[in-house]
């Protein structure tokens, strides 16, 4: 795993890629390499941080089950950027919500999104 000093744009581009690859696939099994085994995965759909792959596979279930289209892409403009040991990446999510989410989720459509991650602890590069 690198640290955030030794990231390149190349790196973090490869690994947006791979994230969202991992999502866009509908194979959970995917984030397994990109996150590390102490994982603090905060989201506003969670109502506690995920902390394991397991923990974030499951939440990864649940939305494709309530967004059976759900599709996420790079946001544009394209954002990429590390500053210490942090690395941020912009996305958008759209998706169409046909299930039940637990929990409760407002039904967007559309929805940009900037993702913050600790490079040396958090995320796999």
């Amino acid at each position: 795993m690198a640290t955030a000093e030794q990231i390149s744009t190349d790196e973090l581009t490869a690994f947006v890629a791979a994230y969202l690859d991992a999502w866009n696939s509908f194979d959970a099994s995917r984030i397994a390499p990109l996150v590390t085994d102490d994982i603090v995965w905060r989201d506003p759909a969670l109502p506690e941080p995920a902390r394991s792959v397991a923990d974030i596979q499951g939440f990864m279930h649940a939305s494709w089950q309530a967004f059976p289209d759900l599709r996420f892409s790079e946001s544009e403009p394209r954002h990429l950027s590390v500053d210490g040991d942090t690395v941020a990446w912009g996305w958008q999510m759209t998706g169409t919500m046909r299930g039940p989410l637990d929990p409760p989720l407002i039904p967007a459509t559309d929805l940009d999104a900037l993702q913050v991650a600790a490079a040396h602890q958090r995320i796999s590069l």
